[in-house]
C-alpha cells in the first residue's frame, strides 16, 4: 500500500523489491516497476520476499530524538492504546479525512461498540465487542456525510474483506 506519514512514504526509500511471480520464480522490481503513489503500489496481491532500502546515515542521538518526537506527537494526536483499525480513509488531495469527518460533526459518533475516535476522527475504535458491520456502518456514515457537505468521496485506506451486511 506504500505506507507513509507526513514525513514521507516507504516508496521513497525503496531501491528494489523481490517478489514471487506466478511461475514461482523470484523477480526483482525497481521502484519504477512498482509504481509507488499515495497509499498504492503494484505490490498489492504480490508475494514480497524481501526489499532493499536506501536509508540516510545519521547520528544515533539524532535518530533517537526524532523517534521520540514522532512518538510523542502520535500519542497526542492518535488513539494509541485502543483497539482500532488504524487510519480508515486516505486523505483527499489538499485536505485531511479526519478534518472533514470532524467538520460534519461525527467525531465521537458510535455504531454498536464501534466509535469514531474523540482524539482523531479518521480512526474507528472498538469500545467493546464491535463487529465488522458496526465499523462498516460508521464508515458508510462518514463517507455519506462528508460527500453531502463537501462533495468529496472518502476512499478507504484499510482493506475491506468479506461480507459486511
Amino acid at each position: 500500500m506504500n505506507a507513509g506519514t507526513r514525513e514521507g512514504w516507504l516508496g521513497h526509500v525503496v531501491q528494489s523489491v523481490d517478489v514471487l511471480n506466478d511461475q514461482a520464480q523470484v523477480e526483482t522490481w525497481t521502484p519504477e516497476e512498482i509504481a509507488f503513489s499515495y497509499r498504492h503500489s503494484r505490490l498489492e496481491n504480490q508475494w514480497v520476499l524481501g526489499a532493499m532500502l536506501r536509508l540516510k546515515a545519521e547520528e544515533r542521538s539524532s535518530i533517537i530524538n526524532r523517534i521520540d518526537a514522532l512518538l510523542q506527537y502520535r500519542s497526542r494526536t492518535q488513539p494509541l492504546g485502543t483497539n482500532n483499525c488504524g487510519s480508515v480513509f486516505k486523505n483527499p488531495e489538499g485536505n485531511f479525512a479526519a478534518r472533514l469527518v470532524e467538520q460534519v460533526g461525527l467525531k465521537g459518533a458510535k455504531q454498536g461498540a464501534a466509535q469514531i475516535s474523540e482524539r482523531h476522527a479518521n480512526f474507528i475504535i472498538n469500545t467493546g465487542r464491535a463487529t465488522a458491520a458496526d465499523v462498516r456502518a460508521l464508515m458508510d456514515r462518514m463517507q455519506q456525510q462528508v460527500f453531502e457537505k463537501f462533495q468529496i468521496r472518502l476512499e478507504p485506506e484499510i482493506k475491506l474483506v468479506g461480507e459486511w451486511r
